[in-house]
């Protein structure tokens, strides 16, 4: 199954969905639809907390199924919690995770290319064979996460905390590295 979810263009390509994923996808589309650009302040922050809400909600049932797998490409995904998502071999390419919660998130074999994850927090995160080329990782909490096997070319890790991560085997050539906590590796 491909779950595809694109903020930029408003699509959302799925099938095989339950009712009830099929009534989160609805319900995102509504509020893309009731946010125009003459919304008041307020308003505006109100349905964009309904719209962070519905995709985290979202995401976190289609990712109980362990065959699913998301196209996420280019989305802006700041600030969600994540905790124990499963985002195996998922498309996170360009994706925007900035102060995400992505602790004891399964992102094995996922494409994670290009993504913004600043000041999340990926504590005990499964990120094995994953593609983390030039991603920003700045002040990214890497701690205990496995990160055997992932490609990081060209990925700022700047005041990355990696103490105890599993790098057996990571590809880290031309990675900015300044500041960053491999201790006690």
């Amino acid at each position: 199954m491909i779950i595809q979810v694109s903020s930029a263009n408003s699509a959302y390509a799925v099938s095989g969905l339950s009712v009830a994923s099929e009534k989160t996808l609805y319900n995102l589309a509504i509020l893309r639809q009731v946010m125009p650009d003459d919304c008041s302040v307020d308003n505006r922050i109100d349905l964009q907390q309904q719209k962070r809400d519905i995709i985290e909600n979202f995401i976190k049932e289609r990712l109980a199924d362990a065959d699913a797998k998301l196209d996420l490409r280019e989305t802006e995904l700041n600030e969600l919690d994540l905790t124990e998502a499963n985002l195996r071999s998922a498309n996170l390419e360009r994706a925007k995770f900035k102060q995400a919660n992505l602790a004891r998130a399964c992102l094995s074999c996922a494409n994670i290319q290009i993504a913004n994850l600043q000041d999340a927090t990926l504590k005990y995160a499964r990120l094995a064979s994953a593609n983390l080329d030039y991603a920003n990782f700045t002040n990214v909490k890497l701690s205990m996460a496995t990160l055997s096997y992932a490609k990081l070319y060209r990925t700022k890790l700047i005041n990355a905390d990696l103490s105890y991560a599993n790098l057996n085997q990571t590809e880290m050539s031309s990675a900015e590295l300044n500041n960053a906590n491999f201790e006690p590796c």
